[in-house]
């Protein structure tokens, strides 16, 4: 029985040690692929819910706490995210840091809002998708969050799961 690899790097004098490397490679990466979207191994499978998620707005103006009723649809950057269910509000307090002093003080025209919108909502591995396709986090913050008269950012408190 001849080498197994000869003087040339090749396998039983045949074939290149790199080139059988990367044919395994190749071969690894087919199955992979094959695996992952035509069997569906390694991806979850995706529920849809109705969720009520709250929304904790701050330092917002009186007008914006007006124009945000219930029934109004609520948007993120255009996609239809839900509709608001419920909202209620509170003065916003302001934390003030001062050589070494910690003060808290209502920050006078400010208000703290809170709404609740309820959406459908695509559940995979445990993560939310309101609308299927914007991520929604306990903590998450929401940008370009928009009903028909307001316009406003916001971060996520809660999230509640209604209709499994």
């Amino acid at each position: 029985m001849g080498k197994l690899i000869d003087g040339k790097g090749k396998l039983f004098g045949k074939i290149s040690v790199v080139d059988l490397g990367i044919l395994l490679l190749v071969i690894a990466v087919l199955a992979g692929a094959y695996l992952r979207f035509v069997v569906g191994i390694g991806v979850g499978q995706a529920e849809t819910h109705t969720i009520q998620y709250t929304v904790e707005v701050r330092g917002i103006r009186h007008w914006s706490v007006d124009n945000v009723r219930a029934n109004d649809a609520i948007f993120i950057d255009g996609t239809a995210v839900g509709t608001v269910v419920k909202t209620w509000s509170e003065p916003y307090v302001a934390t003030i840091v001062s050589e070494g002093r910690i003060w808290e003080a209502v920050v006078p025209d400010r208000y703290i809002l809170h709404v609740v919108v309820e959406s459908p909502a695509v559940v995979r591995d445990g993560r939310f998708f309101a609308g299927g396709t914007e991520a929604i986090a306990v903590s998450n913050n929401l940008t370009g969050f928009t009903t028909k008269f307001a316009d406003f950012s916001g971060a996520v408190s809660e999230i509640v799961i209604i209709h499994e």
